[in-house]
């Protein structure tokens, strides 16, 4: 499958926070590699990804640098797509908003292209 000029293998679905760290544990393990070689691929501090990934996960959780470490040590991407199951419910709970009140920023096709190329 390819995705913004991207070769993409879908591994598993994660739809929350708890499959998201049960989808990276797998991950690890299928890749048969060891934390301490997270923590350097992934630029985390020495045992962060042990804690990170632990069987039963501590008060840390993942967070905006070392996700990205852990993503990146393991091989892999997130990709978010829609869920008819998911759009079915929230739908119920959407009120439209009026525009006439709503102050936003245009999105720039720069900024959109940059964030595509991470």
């Amino acid at each position: 499958m390819v995705i913004a000029d991207h070769e993409v293998r879908p591994l598993a679905l994660a739809h929350d926070y708890p499959s998201l760290h049960r989808v990276l544990r797998e991950r690890r393990e299928a890749l048969g590699i060891r934390f301490s070689s997270i923590d350097e691929a992934g630029l985390l501090p020495d045992g962060q990804s042990s804690k990170l990934l632990s069987l039963v996960p501590r008060r840390s959780v993942l967070g905006p640098l070392s996700l990205g470490g852990i993503l990146q040590a393991l091989g892999v991407e997130l990709l978010v797509v829609e869920s008819p199951r998911a759009m079915a419910y929230a739908a119920r709970h959407w009120e439209k908003r009026d525009e006439r009140v709503v102050r936003s920023v245009p999105v720039r096709p720069t900024t959109v292209k940059k964030m595509m190329a991470l």
